[in-house]
């Protein structure tokens, strides 16, 4: 028979709670209380193509008033990179966010379910989303030395949706 130590084995269970809830909380982003940049601008703009197929999809335009080694954007449960645009009087950035909306898949639907094998599921996210924002809010990853930060923008401008027309206008010969 085994015989067990009942203190010894108390605070081994105890031990292992205790680590695995400081481990949960080492995991969670932690966003910087203020901002490292002032934020000039921040606004978003969602856009459909004008073909069949052609695409959606929301930009988020920020413009900061100095430089920062921004990475990402987490915006509405989606994540996209923040890319520089070249614009001479501002530091502004561009987070490019698709959907599948307006998309077209090459889908097999068949009477048969082995012939729909390859089809993926359509809406389902890929990563848990980090973050609780309200639908005007992103938080912006950047690099600060070797670490990686956050800090969260509020108050995101929705402009007009842009529509896309069918066909590129025609350009005229000269």
């Amino acid at each position: 028979m085994i015989s067990l130590n009942c203190p010894m084995m108390f605070r081994a269970i105890f031990f292992f709670f205790v680590l695995s809830f400081f481990s949960q909380c080492a995991s969670t982003q932690k966003i910087d209380s203020e901002p490292p940049v002032k934020i000039i601008e921040a606004q978003s703009q969602s856009w459909v193509a004008g073909v069949r197929g052609g695409g959606s999809g929301t930009n988020v335009f920020l413009t900061f008033a100095e430089t920062i080694a921004a990475d990402s954007l987490y915006y509405q449960g989606m994540i996209a990179k923040l890319r520089p645009l070249q614009d001479p009087s501002a530091i502004k950035y561009v987070a490019r966010f698709s959907f599948k909306k307006n998309t077209q898949d090459d889908l097999v639907m068949h009477s048969d379910p082995l012939k729909e094998y390859g089809n993926t599921v359509v809406g389902v996210p890929s990563k848990t989303f980090p973050f609780e924002l309200k639908k005007n809010q992103a938080v912006v990853s950047y690099k600060k030395g070797t670490k990686t930060r956050y800090f969260k923008v509020a108050n995101i401008v929705q402009l007009k949706q842009k529509l896309f027309p069918s066909r590129p206008p025609s350009v005229k010969p000269q």
